[in-house]
């Protein structure tokens, strides 16, 4: 639905900008005016949505004590978020995670709570998340989570993520593309 929306203000945006464009080429006196005329409405047309492609090496973790849970992440998307205005105010970074439970049948289940994870920035902070899912994952089984959410400031990217259970921690280093 927000793509769609996306795409419609874009467009909208384009078509405007392309019919002002020529008007003011054709009513331009001087050289100079042209110039100024053709760059305005690119510069007075709202910047479109930007996406980021988002790598995470390696993509799979193991943590627990006994080497218990399989943690892998996934699905990151990023999308670059902006006021009506077109100035950007942050990105908001989305990614599934899922968890395999190698303990032995019996042996209870493992609760998976990114609420415990850290994101690493390249200004050297580390956020939390701004929504999760929390979920378990029974002995011997495989379940995962989806929609897990950060938002980050404008200006800064994704360095790593910190994963964390049972005393043990993992690091999946992040490359934006």
């Amino acid at each position: 639905m927000k793509k769609s929306i996306i795409t419609v203000i874009v467009i909208t945006g384009i078509f405007l900008g392309s019919c002002k464009g020529k008007h003011e080429d054709k009513t331009a006196t001087t050289t100079d005016q042209t110039q100024a005329g053709s760059s305005t409405p690119a510069a007075a047309a709202p910047a479109p949505a930007s996406n980021m492609t988002i790598t995470a090496t390696p993509d799979t973790a193991t943590l627990g004590k006994n080497s218990e849970l399989v943690i892998t992440v996934k699905n990151f998307k990023a999308l670059q978020l902006s006021d009506p205005d077109g100035k950007v105010t942050g990105t908001e970074l989305t990614y599934d995670i899922q968890a395999t439970n190698k303990g032995a049948m019996g042996s209870g289940n493992i609760t998976i709570n990114p609420d415990n994870y850290r994101l690493e920035l390249d200004n050297g902070t580390k956020i939390s998340h701004e929504s999760y899912n929390s979920f378990n994952v029974d002995a011997e089984a495989t379940a995962s989570s989806t929609g897990n959410k950060f938002k980050l400031d404008p200006g800064v990217k994704p360095v790593a993520l910190d994963l964390f259970y049972d005393e043990t921690r993992a690091v999946i280093k992040l490359t934006v593309q």
